[in-house]
């Protein structure tokens, strides 16, 4: 239910398989070197809890996406939107 991955020099786009964890609720990739997009597959996720700042991640701009991340009650988001193109 729970994935606490901040802190850990970690690098890269986040693998769009975590979305196939169901069961996760609490999902933190804070204070991390991630970068990339991330990805759609996790809105397959109800998650309660998402914190991803102190990365270089950006979020898709779409409206889908963005109601998704407007539903998390407890977010620490970058409010950074990929670009297009």
């Amino acid at each position: 239910e729970e994935l606490d991955l901040s802190m850990n020099q970690l690098t890269g786009p986040i693998p769009p398989q975590l979305g196939q964890l169901r069961m996760l609720r609490d999902l933190r990739f804070g204070d991390n070197q991630l970068s990339g997009p991330l990805p759609r597959t996790l809105m397959s996720l109800e998650l309660d809890l998402f914190w991803f700042t102190g990365t270089n991640l950006c979020e898709p701009p779409d409206w889908e996406f963005q109601r998704w991340l407007a539903s998390i009650p407890k977010l620490k988001r970058t409010a950074v939107l990929c670009r297009k193109g």
